[in-house]
């Protein structure tokens, strides 16, 4: 529990850092629980030209036969678009971005994104 909350707080500085130097605005913050307890902070930004950037689990694998877990996040970049949800809210996300599918095998959760492509 110790490394979640230190991950969430790095996340956290990192997302006021970005708004106090005037570039990026954090929209959002979900947390996602990857495997053993381990939760990673993932930001939805507004870039500085307006861009929605929604972060997602590319990645997560075990170190080796220790419980240390190994975490890679990506994000999806695109216009806003404002999407309704089941419980009457809405939230920002990429215009591109369709969902973010989430699986979990053998204890691990990682995401996957659907996202149009043009042409």
């Amino acid at each position: 529990m110790k490394n979640a909350s230190l991950i969430t707080a790095i996340l956290l500085l990192s997302g006021n850092a970005l708004a106090a130097t005037g570039t990026d605005q954090l929209v959002s913050l979900e947390t996602l629980r990857v495997g053993d307890g381990l939760e990673v902070s993932l930001p939805t930004v507004r870039t500085v030209d307006g861009t929605i950037c929604q972060s997602y689990v590319s990645e997560v694998s075990r170190v080796s036969e220790s419980r240390m877990i190994s975490v890679k996040v990506s994000k999806v970049c695109g216009p806003e678009r404002r999407v309704s949800n089941e419980r009457g809210g809405s939230y920002l996300r990429p215009a591109n971005l369709r969902a973010i599918r989430t699986f979990t095998s053998d204890g691990l959760t990682i995401q996957f994104p659907d996202v149009e492509t043009s042409g």
